[in-house]
């Protein structure tokens, strides 16, 4: 069978929407904030001030610069606000998903076991990693523990249920029995760690968060880059200078985050 992936099957495979900052046309953030404030970024809470105005929807920061001026200026009084990260979430509701055809040609080069071609096939509380491969993203099974990137299975449903502003949502392709269902997802972050999460809000998006060199952030238009302060089992009290990202599910976990510049 011929491997390529033809234009009309990556056309036709099942894509996914992120709820990026600097995408318009989405109801479910509302209008658009007032100069000085962060656009909504769902999961966490802002730090307390702005450190310049963003570029309205649908703009995006030229030349991955972040807005001008010191990411944290002196504290003042907290806002409980809206600033939410592009987390898979890690940025309403955060949806991905997996096209069936290449799903199954790529899994001939990875172990059955590790594979996740199902809902059936994990449950809540279990780790998986997700990877595009030739246009398409495959799960893989992993370990909860350990280096690496993860996300951790916050519910499993047969049908496209709302997941919720903080996670990630993946369903798998319709187009073959084997491949039902849909997974929604909740980072799985390390103190002292620091993240990559794609600007991108469409296709293989999901796969890109990734764990980066604190030292050495990534510079493309809308690159968001945290740096993960402290996580505790619950909802998180962080200093004002930093941003509060909670999951509730599957077990409640706070962060508190700042960004790199």
């Amino acid at each position: 069978m011929d491997t390529a992936v033809s234009d009309r099957e990556v056309r036709d495979s099942p894509r996914g929407v992120t709820n990026s900052p600097y995408q318009s046309g989405d109801p479910r953030f509302g209008p658009q904030p007032p100069p000085g404030q962060y656009p909504p970024h769902p999961g966490f809470q802002p730090p307390t001030q702005p450190y310049g105005a963003p570029p309205p929807y649908g703009v995006a920061i030229p030349g991955g610069m972040y807005p001008p001026g010191p990411p944290f200026p002196p504290p003042r009084k907290k806002k409980r606000t809206g600033l939410w990260l592009l987390l898979g979430a890690v940025v309403g509701l955060v949806v991905f998903a997996v096209g069936g055809l290449g799903l199954h040609r790529l899994g001939d080069s990875i172990p059955p076991s590790t594979v996740v071609v199902s809902s059936d096939d994990v449950s809540v509380g279990e780790c998986v990693q997700v990877e595009a491969r030739q246009a398409s993203l495959v799960v893989k099974r992993a370990s909860c523990s350990g280096c690496g990137f993860r996300y951790v299975v916050a519910s499993v449903s047969v049908g496209k249920e709302i997941c919720g502003p903080e996670y990630a949502k993946f369903w798998f392709s319709s187009k073959y029995p084997s491949a039902n269902g849909a997974l929604c997802l909740a980072e799985v972050l390390h103190p002292g760690s620091c993240y990559y999460i794609s600007a991108a809000t469409e296709g293989l998006a999901i796969a890109e968060t990734r764990e980066i060199d604190c030292a050495k952030p990534v510079v493309i238009p809308g690159a968001t880059n945290i740096r993960v302060n402290s996580k505790t089992a619950g909802k998180p009290t962080c200093p004002e200078s930093q941003s509060e990202y909670f999951i509730p599910r599957p077990t409640p976990t706070g962060y508190c985050l700042t960004f790199l510049e």
